[in-house]
């Protein structure tokens, strides 16, 4: 049966280092000089047995379970050492630069450990309570300076609010004396870090408050953060009249939120999903709602052109219909800026597609997708965008042409 690797320290902790438990109380100078000396030298043993160890099973699951197990003791024992250094009796039983150096020991197996094995471990292992208090201290030191930072930027209260909410209830947690994974550890310095590096700034949109998009890029999947951006949206599609509005509002946003970046593999609560694939869904089931709603506004004569695709049996055949010079994508981006002038009256821009589209095609596709040309109207291309501006200019040259003579 193998050794316990750590028994010598436990021992050290429950004889020599609790003032409590002490034999010799003071623990004679000379005996603590000793200590420490078989401290230093048991660090030594502890990383040859543990690389010997780890060597004998190079196996990758049975390597993953030791290097989990032998971290999650060392983390206990961290734990306890710090706790009892804090005892009213330390300095007086004479332990108190024993306790020192302990502490330094396991934290210096430790970071050696992490370093070493990271890839063995896991984000849900823990994180050594002093390793803690030490992030704490970084982020109470630092949040004034992140608030006034991110207001100078033009950030408001609430969206504000949405991050250091966040870092407060991590504090909390540490002052707790919670217990705190590596993930969370990670997550928390490194948003910190992030925050002081971009100082709020780094947003592609110039119309979206910087931190929005920092908010996406983090993954802050908070509960705070996702109301903070559902109460949003719901007062700006509020703000627009009609449905056709509305429903113009929530294509461009799902776009914008589309062309978002994620930081990779980092998130706030692995459990749920991101914030930029939550919102995704949330648009998406909006805009299919207000389809929907829209449909039943619409007279009567129109309804039966949009409740649904044409039957293929229904359609011209290829040889009846007009063949258009545009691609699919330019004949959406056409269509959508033909409604937006008012040359449609009184339809919606879902009976336009329906309407219309089965009676066209193009000289690649016979059959147009209905659904293809709504997408691409809402996310099109610049140089699709450029053929339908050249195509309208043309357009109004010919009719000058025409009509000047």
């Amino acid at each position: 049966m193998t050794n316990y690797v750590f028994e010598w320290v436990e021992n050290l902790i429950n004889n020599e280092l609790n003032p409590v438990t002490l034999q010799k109380f003071p623990l004679p100078e000379e005996d603590a000089t000793q200590l420490i000396e078989k401290t230093r030298l048991e660090k030594i043993r502890i990383q040859q047995y543990l690389l010997d160890q780890f060597f004998e099973h190079p196996e990758q699951q049975k390597t993953k379970s030791l290097i989990r197990t032998y971290h999650d003791e060392l983390v206990i024992l961290f734990d306890r050492v710090y706790l009892i250094k804090m005892h009213d009796l330390s300095e007086r039983a004479g332990v108190s630069e024993l306790q020192h150096h302990v502490l330094n020991m396991l934290r210096e197996l430790t970071e050696w450990f992490e370093f070493r094995y990271k890839q063995y471990l896991t984000p849900d292992q823990r994180v050594p309570m002093a390793g803690l208090l030490m992030i704490r201290e970084e982020i109470m030191q630092q949040r004034l300076p992140i608030v006034e930072m991110l207001r100078a930027t033009g950030n408001s209260d609430m969206a504000i609010d949405v991050v250091t909410d966040a870092l407060d209830a991590f504090v909390y947690k540490i002052g707790n004396l919670e217990v705190i994974t590596l993930h969370e550890a990670d997550y928390h310095k490194e948003l910190v870090k992030d925050i002081l590096r971009s100082q709020g700034r780094d947003n592609v949109n110039s119309e979206c408050p910087p931190l929005h998009e920092l908010l996406v890029y983090w993954n802050l999947n908070t509960k705070k953060c996702i109301t903070y951006f559902t109460k949003g949206l719901e007062a700006a599609i509020a703000g627009y009249p009609t449905y056709d509005e509305k429903l113009d509002f929530l294509h461009v946003e799902r776009k914008h939120i589309a062309s978002m970046v994620e930081l990779p593999s980092f998130i706030y609560d692995p459990r749920f999903p991101s914030i930029k694939n939550y919102f995704l869904d949330y648009l998406e089931n909006e805009i299919k709602y207000m389809d929907h709603k829209r449909a039943g506004f619409i007279p009567a004569r129109q309804e039966e052109i949009i409740q649904e695709e044409p039957d293929p049996g229904d359609r011209p055949a290829p040889s009846q219909k007009a063949v258009v010079a545009l691609s699919v994508d330019q004949i959406g981006i056409l269509l959508r800026g033909l409604k937006k002038v008012g040359f449609f009256i009184g339809i919606s821009m879902n009976a336009v597609y329906r309407f219309i589209i089965p009676a066209i095609s193009t000289q690649e596709r016979s059959d147009i997708s209905i659904d293809s040309v709504k997408s691409k109207a809402y996310a099109a291309e610049h140089r699709d965008i450029e053929v339908v501006i050249t195509f309208l200019t043309n357009l109004i040259k010919s009719i000058r042409e025409i009509y000047d003579n």
